[in-house]
């Protein structure tokens, strides 16, 4: 939920350049209507012009987006009753994903290394979306309790292409598609008015989404190059009620139930090949689920800035049907079992904050993407079980006036228990399957972490900021096999302003990935004879950002 408009007129700008050609604009205005009506519009806008790489084959620049988004409020507060109107419009232009071949697939195919951002392909890859939003919420104070309407409306449209040979001029393989889904929501609350000791609600909430694929082959590869189309739907119907007590003073008992039901389908789902004349349909396919999910916690504010707590919650994720699995059963719903325990703390005067959460998830039916044998799409397949040790700390501390230290760290044992079934793909693009039980995670490194040193300079002509953070990202798996690896990152942000004394201006410089460190953001096993495919994240980007409110 954004922050609710003002009747008082007020907005602010920002405007900043960077390398690469990057303008970033983004605006804001607020102000009231007519009595008790007030309305605001935001619009973002970044337009990356010079891309960090290019395709030798055509010449283009590669890595560029441009993005522009639009939202806005309006809300209407009378006595009793709040209405709040949401609108929200996205458009993204992209280059979509660039890939590239990874170092043991080159030496296996001697395939030549182009650099860390460049590609050699017959074709751009791109990629075009666009979203709108609508959403209504409507309060009404009942004296009792709060009765509270939530209706969303979200369309969404998608365009992308991609060479999946990443680095051959020849067109090897390759494929574009589109998707179009529109979704709805509605939900209906009734929450207790807040006593002493106990708070409950209760509400019902109905989900629909609808989507329409079309996936497109071509090149050598993917001969006689069909077209893959599929209609899936998804409907979602809960009924969930939860409260908390006050059991003595400052310990609070939470209990939550919730039973949905689910139904998804595929619809018109066929294989085209016009080369060939032929139009292969497939049965549609049908599921359901009904499952029930809970919370219980228990709380212990111990002081004013110290509070303890204990949590079990079982989740579930609904199941469906992958986009381009014309055949496949679908997968189950995913059921987690999650236990927590905690602290959130504000010390020595509140000069230190420092949360901790140890947990503990079991996983039965885990979904996992993966990309199917033929290498042309991801499907999702469940893991039979899974489970994950961690410990999540945060913390600020201000040493001394005007310096703050703050930061965090996570730490993860996340393995699948039992995965039969599991895809296995080697460098050069040959597959088997295996039981991955006992491998690590996709997407779960170890250890993850960041730090923060802030210094604020205050003086007669404004206040000066000097700001550093170190971020670091160990090494992950990005399949179940555990053979594609990417490896572990740190990077240096860095950033230095002035602030007016009125607060009305300012000015930033920026950098992002000051050290230019060469790192990898995605690699994705494909059949032969492509192999592991991967993609570079930014390098060392800068710029300056200025600032105005009124």
């Amino acid at each position: 939920m954004t922050k609710d408009p003002t009747d008082d007129v007020h907005g602010n700008f920002e405007i900043g350049y960077g390398n690469y050609q990057t303008v970033d604009a983004n605006a804001y205005l607020t102000g009231g209507l007519a009595k008790n009506l007030a309305a605001d519009v935001a619009i973002q806008y970044h337009d990356q012009g010079k891309g960090f790489g290019r395709n030798i084959t055509t010449g283009t620049d590669l890595y560029k987006d441009e993005t522009i988004a639009v939202r806005s409020k309006f809300v209407y507060t009378g006595d009793l009753t709040k209405i709040s109107l949401f609108l929200n419009y996205e458009k993204l232009t992209s280059d979509g994903l660039v890939l590239q071949f990874a170092p043991a697939t080159r030496a296996i195919y001697g395939y030549p290394d182009t650099g860390r951002f460049d590609i050699q392909n017959q074709v751009d890859p791109y990629q075009r979306a666009r979203k709108k939003f609508v959403g209504l919420r409507i309060e009404q104070d009942l004296g009792f309790a709060r009765l509270v309407s939530s209706s969303f409306y979200a369309k969404y449209d998608q365009k992308y292409g991609q060479n999946y040979d990443a680095l051959t001029p020849a067109n090897n393989g390759g494929g574009y598609a589109t998707d179009a889904s529109t979704q709805f929501s509605q939900e209906i609350q009734l929450i207790g008015a807040d006593t002493s000791r106990f708070q409950w609600q209760v509400g019902g909430y109905l989900f629909k989404f609808e989507s329409d694929t079309i996936l497109s082959l071509n090149g050598a590869f993917f001969a006689p190059n069909p077209s893959l189309y599929n209609t899936g739907k998804t409907s979602s119907v809960a009924l969930y009620g939860q409260a908390t007590y006050e059991i003595v003073d400052n310990l609070k008992l939470t209990g939550g139930l919730r039973y949905t039901f689910d139904k998804y389908r595929t619809e018109n789902a066929h294989i085209a090949i016009p080369s060939l004349g032929l139009d292969l349909p497939s049965p549609d396919r049908r599921r359901t689920a009904n499952k029930p999910t809970w919370r219980v916690a228990l709380d212990y504010q111990a002081t004013p800035d110290v509070l303890a707590y204990i949590s079990y919650n079982r989740g579930v994720k609904s199941g469906g049907f992958s986009a381009y699995a014309q055949t496949s059963a679908g997968y189950n719903p995913e059921q987690l079992d999650a236990y927590e325990v905690g602290l959130k703390s504000k010390l020595f005067n509140r000069a230190l904050r420092v949360n901790f959460a140890s947990f503990y998830y079991d996983y039965k039916d885990l979904q996992v993407n993966i990309i199917d044998p033929c290498g042309c799409s991801s499907q999702i397949r469940n893991a039979a079980t899974a489970r994950v040790y961690g410990l999540d700390v945060d913390f600020e501390i201000a040493p001394v006036k005007n310096f703050t230290l703050s930061g965090g760290f996570g730490l993860l044992d996340a393995k699948y228990k039992d995965f039969p079934g599991s895809p296995s793909t080697l460098p050069d693009g040959s597959a088997t399957v295996i039981n991955a039980g006992g491998n690590r995670m996709i997407n779960a490194p170890k250890f993850s972490g960041s730090a923060t040193a802030t210094y604020v300079m205050p003086t007669d002509a404004g206040d000066f900021r000097a700001s550093a953070t170190v971020t670091n990202k160990g090494l992950t798996y990005t399949a179940p096999d555990n053979l594609p690896v990417l490896s572990g990152y740190t990077l240096l942000n860095a950033s230095l302003g002035w602030t007016s004394t009125d607060e009305r201006y300012g000015i930033e410089l920026w950098g992002l990935n000051l050290t230019d460190k060469n790192y990898y953001v995605q690699m994705t096993p494909v059949s032969v004879p492509f192999g592991y495919v991967q993609m570079a994240g930014p390098p060392r980007t800068y710029g300056v950002r200025l600032k105005a409110k009124f």
